[in-house]
């Protein structure tokens, strides 16, 4: 008996293109790209960024990580478009596995904080704390800026008091301002700051971040928040420093804050140097700095050797006005549901630390034993004390 094998096209790709279109709008967007890639007839749904917008602005609310009506993909261009989409569902598959790579996890929550997602505001703080921690410790640089990135921004749309933020720089660089910044987020959710802090903290959804970074990522690739540096401190004008614009909080050795009275002016002078005047507490305070770097959450300036401490300023358009139209990326009215993972960095070709989601624990994993490993795991575990 023989047989014959008969080429008929497949039911699906004779369909009207609006009916595929319509069927593809229900799946996720791994499976539109997936379809592009095993048929040539199908590979238009790749390139359409009105099916990409859709994707991302409906497949995902069945999350129940998702707030729906409070973000819209409809201004994304299609490789914006698809980057969310990617990066939404990374984000969605990493909740509660058992463990997951912080650069590439650091990645994606970068993009969605740029783009102000809803997801946002559901990463677990706490666990982003152990990380930035060892990444400091380790001195992965690229690592920092990220995490820092992402903490500020969770932090901002959620309550997270316990600090688990140390050794801060007297110095900041942009890393490091960024680690200041959360430092001063998470210390200011506590309730004895709360009664002091004179001004509203800015909010991860009303700040513009695609126009602070200058170039939008387009790509998972190349979204490291420390490449943006240069055209972050190229913001510093004269109109863009204009006193009237900013609040600020003064924070000081001991774990002390002192939210600014107002701000009188602020000037770059051309030796680079900021020239900064404000009431600090009822007294005028003048300061004259060279010690300062603009973040995407504002801007960072060192007192100095002579005087402890470092001023964190922010743009007051970045507050949540009871008449803004921008609404909290995190709703607090609802129960509190964290993304957790446990989550691996690579400190060296043969050394990995992995930090618990669910309980804050660090542990280290090594495949050779030295003694210096030994000696950093002890004093890693040891600075890091959970509470």
């Amino acid at each position: 008996m023989k047989y014959f094998i008969v080429n008929k096209p497949s039911k699906l790709i004779t369909l009207p293109d609006e009916i595929l279109h319509r069927i593809a709008s229900f799946c996720p967007y791994s499976t539109v790209l997936t379809m592009g890639r095993v048929c040539r007839a199908l590979r238009w749904m790749t390139h359409d960024p009105s099916l990409a917008r859709i994707i991302a602005d409906t497949v995902y609310q069945e999350s129940r990580f998702s707030l729906p009506g409070i973000w819209s993909a409809q201004n994304l261009d299609l490789e914006q478009a698809k980057s969310i989409c990617v990066a939404i569902e990374m984000a969605l598959a990493s909740a509660d596995k058992s463990e997951m790579c912080l650069a590439k996890l650091a990645k994606w929550w970068s993009l969605l904080v740029i783009y102000s997602h809803p997801l946002v505001g559901v990463m677990n703080v706490k666990s982003m704390q152990l990380c930035l921690h060892v990444a400091r410790y380790y001195g992965l640089t690229d690592l920092v800026s990220d995490i820092a990135f992402c903490l500020v921004a969770t932090a901002l749309e959620q309550d997270s008091p316990d600090n688990h933020i140390k050794g801060l720089k007297v110095f900041p660089d942009h890393s490091e301002g960024l680690v200041f910044i959360a430092n001063c987020v998470i210390g200011l959710q506590r309730p004895q700051e709360r009664r002091v802090l004179r001004h509203q903290l800015p909010r991860a959804s009303c700040i513009p971040f695609k126009l602070l970074l200058g170039e939008v990522p387009r790509h998972l690739t190349v979204c490291c928040i420390k490449n943006y540096d240069e055209h972050l401190q190229s913001l510093l004008s004269p109109s863009f420093l204009d006193a009237r614009d900013w609040h600020g909080v003064y924070f000081r050795e001991l774990d002390r804050y002192y939210p600014l009275d107002s701000i009188n002016s602020m000037i770059r002078d051309d030796q680079g140097r900021l020239a900064f005047s404000c009431v600090n507490n009822g007294v005028a305070w003048v300061l004259n700095s060279k010690y300062f770097t603009m973040t995407p959450f504002g801007l960072v300036v060192s007192c100095g050797p002579a005087e402890p401490g470092a001023i964190w300023l922010w743009r007051k358009e970045w507050c949540c006005s009871e008449g803004s139209t921008t609404r909290p990326l995190y709703s607090k009215n609802s129960a509190v549901d964290y993304i957790s993972c446990s989550i691996k960095m690579t400190v060296s070709p043969r050394f990995s630390a992995v930090a618990d989601g669910s309980n804050g624990r660090l542990t280290f994993r090594k495949d050779d034993f030295l003694l210096e490993d030994a000696e950093a795991m002890q004093r890693v575990s040891e600075t890091f004390a959970p509470s």
